[in-house]
């Protein structure tokens, strides 16, 4: 039987997956509305006509307090949605290999999910980098909203004028939050998952390897159409490699850009049946 990594369970995971990141963009994204309107009505509170360069200073003050208690309020929501990818992800992985044993190995091996633990280090960094490029888009809204307000001092705006124009540049920008928010659990989850495929091939198959799903829809990038025919089967410690309009990429697991719906996927020669 010819191994089929499309069947039904990975298509099962693929989907929740795709939801569960998108859900996490809306909880996300949801706080940034609500912190916007409150910020929008906290400066329309004010009782000013002009816009003038103390009012710059002022205004700038309240969002930079507006956006350090954003940033407090986000760091609990990362922390709460990343451990739930870890999770996921290593039943996911369990999950997949159990059956695949099963069907294409012919074999009665069945792996325990609580002798997979979550590596504390893996761990540590995706969370450190999940807050991290939340803050990176944090400061790069700060910096818009700066060049706004000195934008709108030179062009003799009214204050409320400017209130509106900070309110339009940080809605403008959701999309990007959005994106950081998938990206990141995308990584999250399958390097969550790599990892547990190393312990597995540590205590139970020394001879297991990893290959990639793409989603294929109207969504998908040529990148990862090529990436997909030539279906690379590598050693789990070792990276994938490809060429794309001449260009080396080089990534140990996905996403490999931003949007890239690439997952992880363990295999074994036993699963191929001669056709890898």
């Amino acid at each position: 039987m010819e191994f089929n990594p499309n069947q039904s369970i990975v298509e099962r995971h693929a989907r929740a997956l795709m939801g569960l990141e998108e859900t996490q963009a809306r909880i996300m994204l949801k706080e940034y509305a609500k912190a916007a309107e409150q910020l929008k009505l906290q400066l329309m509170a004010v009782n000013s006509n002009t816009f003038t360069e103390t009012r710059l200073k002022s205004t700038m003050l309240q969002i930079e307090l507006f956006m350090q208690a954003l940033e407090s309020r986000l760091s609990s929501s990362i922390f709460e949605s990343s451990e739930f990818v870890f999770d996921q992800a290593l039943s996911d992985c369990v999950t997949e290999i159990n059956k695949f044993e099963k069907e294409y190995a012919g074999s009665a091996l069945i792996i325990p999910i609580d002798t997979i633990q979550d590596s504390t280090d893996p761990r540590n960094v995706l969370i450190n980098q999940f807050s991290s490029s939340i803050k990176s888009y944090n400061d790069s809204t700060r910096a818009n909203i700066q060049n706004v307000m000195t934008q709108a001092l030179i062009q003799g705006k009214t204050y409320s004028q400017v209130v509106n124009d900070i309110d339009n540049e940080i809605k403008s920008s959701f999309w990007k939050a959005h994106r950081i928010v998938r990206t990141e659990m995308h990584q999250i989850y399958n390097v969550s998952k790599m990892d547990g495929m190393t312990q597995i091939k540590e205590k139970y198959l020394p001879d297991l390897k990893k290959m990639l799903i793409h989603p294929m829809d109207s969504r998908t990038a040529n990148d990862s159409k090529t990436l997909a025919a030539k279906n690379p089967i590598v050693d789990i410690d070792k990276p994938f490699k490809y060429k794309y309009n001449g260009e080396l990429r080089v990534f140990m697991a996905p996403p490999e850009r931003p949007n890239d719906r690439a997952i992880l996927i363990p295999v074994r020669n036993e699963y191929l049946d001669g056709n890898g």
